[in-house]
């Protein structure tokens, strides 16, 4: 099984999220801020990480600069209600793929999925 980190300061959004993850067959772990989702990449093994992009205490443009650190970073999926936000630059600066909210739960996991 597959262990992903999911990054959001939105309790709604993380929990839905873990739900649906848990339906397709993988370990969801949540974290509220881009701060604490380095603490549990330094504590599990994480092989995908799927990040809210606006949040207080490391914002997902922190949260793709620090895994930039990491010798074997998993790969970043971005979500964001941000219009401002291009996926081209999010996609250069190591994310996977972006997510304009809302988002598509099909095409989500989709990606998910293409992701192993």
């Amino acid at each position: 099984m597959k262990n992903i980190l999911v990054v959001d300061d939105s309790a709604e959004a993380r929990n839905l999220l873990e739900m649906i993850l848990e339906d397709h067959g993988y370990i969801p772990i949540a974290a509220s801020s881009g701060e604490e989702a380095i603490i549990l990449l330094k504590t599990f093994k994480i092989d995908l990480i799927i990040s809210d992009l606006e949040m207080r205490n490391g914002d997902g443009h922190w949260l793709l600069n620090q895994l930039k650190t990491f010798e074997k970073a998993p790969k970043i999926i971005i979500v964001s209600g941000d219009i401002r936000a291009t996926e081209k630059y999010l996609i250069s600066a190591g994310a996977l793929a972006f997510f304009r909210k809302p988002y598509s739960l099909k095409l989500l996991m989709e990606r998910v999925k293409s992701a192993f």
